[in-house]
């Protein structure tokens, strides 16, 4: 077996190093995550499929009492921020689902509707999205949500926004916990809904995923490397919402952010998706992302809810499918469990 220095190595140079070879940074990965892996463990995660274990039983309740460590603030532009907080809306309105075209005007529906008309300059941006999204009331959710080999940071002269997998449990939850791959870098990184303590709603300090993520809050699930993310209401009274990460290293939760306040937005839905914000290439007429990500799957498995006090498997009764697409990027979905595995794929 290799030992962690050495596969920690390899990784690096995988994961940094351009042209990248996908299957050399899978295996590197995989690597990675046998050797790191502790002799025995309890925890079963992703071993076997859902229905034959419980989803109380699957998840640790083991709090560090600590936080993430290493955070910084991503770079992130103003329009991508404007535009992930009107896609939200719209969402929460009932549509946006995928292949929504910004306007000057704001996000463009079907119908033409329109819930917060923030004005944006680029008129060529698409978003779309696929995964799932809550119909149930939750205080909380879980899941883990895959790295992707080509999640070093998008090139310098890519604009475009990988957001995925999201994590968001409910209209009320003052966090969205998102995997941002840009040019500026690959994070784990929390949007504030509500604006307490940081001031302002908005992207808050992210932790950047490198070899030291990667041997703490890294693990296999389902053969894919993996790491494990929990959003839970922690005080109902004030509506503080807390982001957690796993750390596989000490088995116990990290404090990532916490927040409290109010959303401002009605209904009760949350989801699991895959999220993409695209500029068209005219050269290709497709994402300028979708070239330097072909072949490439993002997923989730292991989606739980929260849901009077107990948590439970995603599921038809509790969520429904949104299997989105792509305007200007081939985007495959397939659900592996209802609705508690999904992947999305880049099969130009």
């Amino acid at each position: 077996m290799m030992s962690s220095s050495t596969v920690l190595s390899r990784l690096s140079q995988a994961l940094w190093s351009r042209p990248m070879r996908v299957s050399a940074v899978v295996a590197t990965l995989l690597g990675l995550s046998l050797a790191l892996a502790p002799a025995s463990s309890a925890i079963t995660v992703g071993s076997h499929p859902a229905a034959v274990r419980s989803a109380e039983s699957g998840l640790p309740t083991s709090y560090s009492g600590r936080s993430v460590s290493g955070l910084r603030r991503f770079s992130v532009s103003p329009g991508l921020t404007r535009r992930f907080t009107e896609a939200h809306d719209a969402r929460l309105s009932g549509w946006g689902d995928s292949n929504t075209r910004f306007s000057a005007a704001g996000p463009q529906s079907p119908s033409g509707q329109q819930p917060d008309p923030v004005a944006t300059t680029d008129n060529t941006t698409h978003h779309f999205d696929s995964g799932i999204q809550l119909t149930a009331a939750t205080t909380g959710m879980a899941a883990m949500q895959s790295i992707t080999p080509t999640g070093s940071e998008l090139s310098a002269s890519d604009q475009d926004s990988v957001l995925s997998p999201t994590l968001y449990p409910a209209a009320n939850s003052c966090i969205e916990v998102t995997t941002v791959a840009n040019s500026d870098g690959y994070s784990v990184s929390p949007f504030d809904w509500c604006g307490y303590p940081s001031g302002a709603r908005g992207w808050q300090p992210g932790r950047k995923i490198d070899a030291s993520f990667l041997s703490t809050y890294m693990t296999s699930s389902y053969g894919l490397p993996s790491y494990w993310v929990q959003i839970r209401q922690t005080n109902p009274a004030t509506n503080t919402w807390t982001a957690y990460l796993y750390n596989f290293q000490t088995k116990a939760w990290d404090s990532l952010y916490s927040s409290s306040g109010a959303t401002g937005k009605p209904g009760i839905q949350g989801w699991d998706i895959a999220e993409f914000y695209s500029t068209s290439n005219p050269a290709t007429s497709t994402g300028y992302f979708c070239t330097e990500t072909r072949g490439m799957a993002w997923e989730s498995n292991d989606i739980m809810l929260l849901v009077n006090g107990k948590f439970t498997w995603a599921s038809a009764s509790n969520s429904r499918q949104v299997p989105g697409g792509g305007a200007n990027c081939p985007l495959s979905y397939k659900v592996i469990a209802t609705n508690s595995h999904w992947r999305v794929q880049n099969v130009s």
